[in-house]
């Protein structure tokens, strides 16, 4: 048994792929295109979306993950506004997401 910190951060990265793979597994096919659609290549929208999937979208109730979904359709300046609160977006349901999206990453 090798104890070294290498070794012990492989064995850390295979098991979290693993979890990760195994959640990944449990999503239907419209979850994993919500989730490939919120890949924006977008720094300004990446800091936000990216945390949300990784931590909290697999275990988001539907009402949650439906409303991300609505989120990711929307076209990426819309996006950077509501963000950076240049302009609101057209519901408040959104609006209180991206806030919570926000605290997510803010605290």
């Amino acid at each position: 048994f090798d104890s070294s910190p290498i070794n012990g951060l492989c064995k850390l990265s295979y098991i979290s792929l693993i979890e990760v793979q195994d959640m990944f597994e449990t999503l239907t096919l419209e979850e994993r295109k919500v989730i490939y659609r919120a890949r924006r290549g977008l720094k300004e929208i990446d800091v936000y979306f990216d945390p949300y999937v990784k931590q909290h979208y697999v275990h988001a109730t539907a009402a949650e993950k439906a409303m991300f979904a609505e989120l990711v359709e929307q076209e990426d300046p819309d996006l950077l506004d509501w963000f950076m609160q240049v302009t609101e977006p057209p519901s408040l349901e959104l609006k209180e997401f991206i806030v919570k999206l926000k605290h997510y990453v803010h605290g």
